[in-house]
């Protein structure tokens, strides 16, 4: 297998992008890496600094921000959230890269020139509002946040068209089959 593809999944909050990604690295690891986001939110149980997300304080973001080292980033619910070059560039040569890219961003990102000259296949990955509200309730999130969440997925479905596929999230290893046999394609 090539190791010149770059992968990027987007969607709603609950839709299954980050367990979708980390499933799928595991299965297809010695051609596919993670690329690790950066976040100002807390850690959620079970999460770890530098493998889900490098956690980082806001004044540390913001510097990077000033620094031009973000892909993307975007500020949702009063924390940032980006994709950090340097992560991208450790193993675009190496290895096909997996990233998850803000919905609100995927549109710019696809018209980098970066992205541009690889070859960037982008996923929508989305699930009805009934599963994402059962996904985020058992994230521990409270009615208040499903509800601004889910408002938010209606916006962020405008961006769908943006992405190369749109993939409804139901059982988690056919929908990682199917990627990669779509990424394999001929």
């Amino acid at each position: 297998m090539s190791q010149d593809k770059i992968i990027i999944f987007c969607g709603p909050s609950g839709a299954g992008k980050t367990t979708i990604m980390r499933k799928f690295c595991e299965k297809y690891g010695d051609d596919y890496a993670k690329c690790v986001s950066c976040t100002t939110r807390p850690k959620r149980e079970g999460e770890e600094d530098k493998v889900d997300y490098y956690f980082l304080t806001r004044d540390e973001f913001e510097e990077k921000i000033k620094r031009g080292e973000f892909i993307e980033y975007n500020k949702f619910e009063n924390e940032y959230y980006g994709t950090l070059y340097s992560e991208l560039e450790k193993y675009y040569m190496k290895k096909n890269c997996v990233l998850i890219v803000d919905p609100f961003s995927i549109c710019r990102v696809r018209e980098l020139d970066f992205f541009k000259a690889k070859n960037t296949k982008t996923f929508f990955l989305d699930a009805d509002d009934k599963v994402l509200a059962s996904r985020l309730k058992k994230r521990g999130e409270s009615e208040e946040n499903i509800n601004r969440k889910l408002l938010r997925a209606k916006e962020e479905r405008r961006s769908a068209p943006c992405c190369d596929y749109v993939v409804f999230v139901e059982g988690l290893d056919e929908v990682v089959d199917k990627i990669f046999m779509v990424l394999n394609r001929r």
